[in-house]
């Protein structure tokens, strides 16, 4: 599959202190699993190459399964952004090649539960949101491998029922838990 993007210096909202090079993708259409991403066209900044993109953001377009292969394109990722997409799920398999990413946020989707091994070898995230799906069960072992990283801010509010008993690390800054 093939993408169009625009590049931009992007700042999270939630994260005003951190700039990132981003690839924003605001059409695309992944409606069946292990759609592998071949090419990503756009127009970088000046002195700027897929080597400094360092975010990836699909807002508010079709991305039903988790897309494959954006390691391929961008090696230095450390943000990935699905939100208002239509996700309905995420796996282990799915962040292969993006260990070392350090944020993860798949806001407003339709996600319904997360696998304990989701976050295996994910040694550097730090910060990661599933606000605003539809969560309906979570074990504690989900969160287990990221503990020791340091986590800054993880966020399951707007979801139906998940288990909020994550507050192992001595340096979690932020926890935002909210049923519906």
């Amino acid at each position: 599959m093939n993408l169009d993007c625009t590049f931009i210096t992007f700042v999270p909202y939630y994260h005003w202190k951190k700039e990132y090079y981003t690839c924003s993708i605001r059409s695309s259409s992944i409606t069946k699993p292990n759609t592998i991403i071949q090419t990503i066209n756009g127009v970088h900044d000046p002195g700027s190459s897929d080597k400094d993109v360092e975010a990836i953001n699909f807002e508010g377009t079709t991305v039903k399964y988790f897309p494959q292969g954006l390691d391929e394109i961008f090696p230095n990722l450390k943000a990935v952004f699905i939100e208002n997409c239509g996700l309905k799920s995420i796996t282990q398999r799915d962040l292969m090649g993006l260990e070392n990413i350090e944020m993860l946020r798949c806001d407003n989707n339709k996600i319904t539960s997360l696998p304990n091994n989701l976050f295996q070898n994910m040694n550097k995230l730090i910060e990661i949101s599933f606000n605003g799906n539809d969560l309906q069960f979570m074990s504690s072992e989900v969160l287990r491998p990221i503990l020791k990283n340091g986590l800054k801010s993880i966020d399951f509010s707007g979801n139906r029922s998940i288990n909020a008993a994550y507050w192992e690390s001595d340096n979690l800054v932020h926890l935002s838990y909210n049923n519906r």
